[in-house]
C-alpha cells in the first residue's frame, strides 16, 4: 500500500496500519502483556531518549535545522544506548 498510486491509497494504508496495531495488541494479550501499559512504557522511553537528543543538540549550541537526518540519527543511536 505504501508504494501504491491508487486514489484511495491513504484510506487503504490507514486500514493496513490499523490491522497491524490490532494484531500487535492481540499478540500482547496472548503473551499476557497489557498492550496499553506496554505502549505507555514505550512512550516514556521515547520521551526520555528524545529529551537526551534535545539536550545534545542544545549543548552544541545548534538547532535541529542545523543537523541532517543522518546527523540526528547518529545522535539518536548514541543516546539510545545510554
Amino acid at each position: 500500500e505504501m508504494n501504491s498510486d491508487a486514489p484511495d491509497r491513504q484510506e487503504r494504508l490507514t486500514e493496513e496500519i490499523g490491522d497491524m496495531l490490532f494484531a500487535a495488541a492481540s499478540f500482547a494479550r496472548k503473551s499476557r502483556v497489557d498492550p496499553e501499559a506496554a505502549l505507555r512504557k514505550a512512550l516514556v522511553k521515547f520521551r526520555d531518549r528524545f529529551g537526551r537528543l534535545e539536550d545534545e543538540v542544545r549543548g552544541d549550541g545548534k538547532k535541529f535545522d542545523d543537523y541532517s537526518l543522518d546527523d540526528l540519527e547518529e545522535i539518536w543511536q548514541r543516546v539510545k544506548h545510554l
